[in-house]
């Protein structure tokens, strides 16, 4: 593998590895505000209605909400507060950006009401979601998690209004939910390119930066040259697999993160429950065998089997700490179901 491979590899891995951070909420509301011009006042949302399959226009006035007396939440504000609930991981939330290009597309010269974005954003959020994992979140669970009120923000969807959200994003975007791997670094480049700079930067530099804000801008320096569609050609394909794919590999990525000493606990617990396996099978042996010769050998075969059972109770304690300390440290680490069978078979 050449080092521009290498290169490649290390930016991408750095990318998905990391935990989502303001400079990804910024970049994402600034994509999500582009899609439509919202206007200042509070009206009804211009984006034309939906067309039915019957060629009739809908009746329903799409990403609509009025709040007429207390301010809408940055858009921002709203997508930091959906991530933070919703525990979202990094691949799950940017591919986001690929629905938000192909709205922009077809919304174009369109005006919308100030929460049109807010809608918007999360309806493709949803959609993301469900495309990648469809287990975590119903349509009402995300209505309750967007709902934003305090004594200066006011936001509240119901969810009838999220499934209508969902509904018409759908027709907007032809039921295309699919994400190719052009479109995934087509709208992914100015994400990753920073990240190479972290590869590349001495850490003072890196930390220097960060610091003032990363900017997805085209200089020199944030987009260089060794970063190309082929060298992540394949790598990038990664996030365009289903679900169980991308959980798969985004918990391969967290497995390192785990400090070494639940590491070893983890193989205790596994040998634990392996030697609680491996006595329960001879206790009940020992009895099954005890009882057949027990009309010849009377109550020699009787006070064996007795002495026999005592094992059943060992067994028992082993597979219950086993199991028990397992399951702990599969809660305790998010439910990371690949590192644990590693630690088993390791």
């Amino acid at each position: 593998m050449s080092s521009t491979t290498d290169f490649n590899a290390a930016a991408l891995h750095s990318f998905l590895n990391q935990p989502v951070n303001p400079a990804m909420i910024i970049y994402l509301a600034e994509c999500a505000s582009d899609v439509v011009e919202c206007v200042s006042t509070l009206v009804p949302s211009l984006v034309p209605s939906l067309t039915s399959h019957q060629g009739r226009p809908s009746e329903s006035a799409g990403f609509y909400i009025l709040v007429p007396d207390l301010r809408l939440p940055s858009l921002q504000e709203f997508i930091y507060r959906l991530v933070e609930l919703s525990k979202i991981e990094t691949p799950i939330l940017m591919s986001t950006l690929i629905y938000l290009a192909r709205l922009k597309r077809r919304l174009q010269s369109c005006q919308g009401s100030p929460s049109t974005s807010h809608r918007i954003f999360l309806a493709a959020l949803i959609l993301s979601t469900k495309y990648h994992d469809d287990t975590p979140y119903t349509n009402g669970s995300w209505a309750r998690l967007s709902r934003i009120a305090t004594q200066r923000h006011a936001l509240r969807l119901s969810c009838d209004d999220v499934n209508h959200m969902e509904r018409e994003l759908l027709l907007l975007l032809n039921w295309d939910v699919s994400i190719p791997e052009r479109d995934l670094y087509t709208e992914l480049r100015p994400l990753i390119n920073p990240v190479s700079v972290v590869v590349l930067l001495p850490m003072p530099i890196v930390t220097t930066r960060l610091q003032n804000g990363l900017s997805f801008d085209s200089s020199p320096m944030r987009r260089p040259a060794v970063i190309t569609p082929h060298a992540l050609r394949p790598t990038m394909s990664a996030l365009a697999v289903p679900a169980h794919h991308t959980r798969y590999m985004a918990m391969s990525i967290k497995s390192n993160q785990i400090p070494t000493r639940y590491n070893a606990l983890a193989a205790i617990c596994a040998w634990i429950t392996l030697a609680g396996f491996i006595v329960l099978p001879n206790t009940f042996t020992s009895i099954e065998k005890s009882e057949s010769l027990r009309k010849h050998q009377g109550g020699k075969v009787l006070q064996s089997a007795v002495r026999n059972v005592q094992l059943l109770p060992l067994a028992g304690v082993l597979c219950g700490v086993g199991v028990l300390g397992s399951c702990w440290l599969w809660w305790k680490w998010q439910k990371n179901y690949v590192w644990l069978i590693a630690q088993v078979f390791m």
